[in-house]
């Protein structure tokens, strides 16, 4: 199944749905009702304004989404992050590895 694409009025929507403040977080299902999208839509959306730089915290104790303006709460976010882009990044190099003894294209 193909990864939906966001439209920017979608991810704006998204953005303007999602409270300020961790004590005000949304879950992804209550998101979702709330802009009229599907889930992966949602989860596509949110990925998109992250990218452009919205500072978007997904908090499983706070119950969902909420955009961050708390340094801390940045910071932590930040970690698991990178810790997350190390750890793929370690996974793939094998597979560079591999590729690459048998003269295949990466």
């Amino acid at each position: 199944m193909s990864r939906p694409s966001p439209t920017p009025e979608a991810v704006a929507s998204v953005i303007d749905a999602i409270p300020h403040g961790r004590r005000n977080a949304i879950s992804r299902r209550m998101l979702a009702g709330a802009v009229h999208l599907s889930d992966r839509h949602v989860r596509a959306c949110i990925e998109a304004a992250r990218n452009d730089g919205v500072l978007i915290i997904s908090d499983q104790d706070a119950g969902g989404y909420y955009i961050a303006t708390d340094p801390a709460e940045i910071r932590a976010q930040y970690r698991i992050d990178r810790a997350r882009a190390l750890a793929i990044l370690k996974r793939l190099k094998p597979m560079r590895q591999y590729l690459k003894e048998r003269g295949e294209p990466l």
